[in-house]
């Protein structure tokens, strides 16, 4: 069996020998919209190589340390859970994992630090972080401002991103004018911001001039046109 779908029931555990069932190598297993809480030995008896496990929207609170020693997967999703953090010695494994998820996890800004190391280590792309918390000096780097009213934001806001490929998330809120000014006091680079599920109609001329952007997320809102004078400025954008 290469694929294996047992989403969207109550499963609470699985027997060790669960993942037996994986048995070539690229197989896929979703377990999203369950009841799960426990890791401790999730995957003793996985031994094919490349697979890829979604844990998404259980009651995971903790990954134990050593849960993915001697495995090989190409992607681990465990968005919306519950992990608040991940202990220093978690991070000192070495894994060996291509893609991970952690969206709406609630981490502090140690938390963020330690995974980011470990990313790095490992050469793991940590999927980004829209639901963290910052603190502990992590502020200024990446912030959430996510699922609010938001309706506007003052000229001076992107002043509060102080380090280059920051992130800010805004998405879920109620911007519906975005003018041209709308990131002046952004001055470093390579930031990424989403403002997707908002109420956004129009992207004014010159709103992108004089900035520099990792990645922009305008997703699900009530746009539908770019003026020709709007395609004719010069942007500094990666991926949109």
């Amino acid at each position: 069996m290469a694929t294996f779908h047992a989403e969207h029931n109550k499963i609470k555990s699985l027997k060790n020998s669960f993942f037996q069932i994986i048995k070539q190598d690229n197989g896929y297993v979703n377990l999203n919209y369950n009841e799960l809480n426990d890791l401790k030995n999730f995957f003793a008896g996985l031994s094919a190589e490349n697979t890829s496990v979604t844990l998404a929207e259980n009651q995971i609170k903790e990954l134990p340390v050593g849960i993915f020693d001697g495995y090989s997967f190409y992607s681990l999703e465990l968005s919306h859970n519950l992990i608040t953090d991940i202990s220093e010695e978690f991070v000192q494994g070495y894994v060996r994992i291509q893609i991970i998820w952690f969206d709406k996890n609630v981490f502090n800004g140690t938390t963020l630090r330690r995974l980011q190391s470990w990313s790095r280590r490992n050469n793991v792309k940590v999927k980004y972080f829209p639901y963290a918390l910052i603190r502990n000096g992590a502020a200024g780097k990446f912030l959430s401002f996510a699922h609010n009213k938001i309706k506007s934001l003052e000229n001076s806001f992107f002043q509060i991103i102080k380090q280059d490929n920051g992130y800010v998330n805004l998405n879920y809120n109620e911007l519906e004018i975005v003018k041209k000014d709308f990131f002046v006091g952004l001055s470093v680079q390579n930031t990424s911001v989403t403002l997707g599920v908002n109420q956004i109609k129009e992207l004014p001329v010159g709103l992108f001039d004089r900035y520099n952007f990792n990645y922009l997320d305008v997703s699900y809102n009530l746009i539908t046109d770019i003026s020709e004078e709007f395609l004719q400025g010069y942007v500094r954008i990666q991926m949109i």
